[in-house]
């Protein structure tokens, strides 16, 4: 649907996300087909991940995660760039819903929930926002 419709984008909220974890490969078969038939920007992480008690787990590992070579050939798509990730992540959303996501990030850079990041996250945090 994605494909063929530019207002229709697909959602990785539950039950794929978890499943990242818990069926890897469950999970890449799927993100692949997608990722076949869309471009990466019409995919966007589920809002609904904060309720899930690995959440931070789980954005992590789909940052680390990368279309095996073994999919890249078969489904003749290429890997996820860092910057496929940061839109899939939040970028594509915001603008969907009119945001600059990047005035967004400076306006929230220091704000009270900013400065209670856990070390972990704010690790996270500064290895992805270095890649490029």
């Amino acid at each position: 649907m994605c494909s063929n419709r530019p207002n229709v984008y697909a959602d990785i909220g539950a039950p794929l996300a978890p499943a990242l974890t818990a069926k890897p490969l469950w999970f890449t078969e799927q993100m692949c087909k997608f990722l076949a038939l869309a471009p990466s920007d019409r995919l966007c992480w589920g809002s609904d991940m904060m309720v899930v008690p690995a959440g931070q787990e789980l954005i992590e590992a789909f940052w680390n995660w990368q279309v095996p070579p073994v999919y890249q050939k078969g489904y003749g798509i290429q890997p996820l760039t860092s910057d496929d990730k940061k839109k899939i992540m939040g970028r594509t959303f915001a603008k969907l819903i009119g945001l600059d996501p990047d005035k967004v990030l400076e306006k929230i850079r220091n704000d009270s929930f900013s400065k209670k990041k856990s070390a972990k996250v704010k690790q996270f945090l500064t290895k992805a926002n270095a890649a490029r």
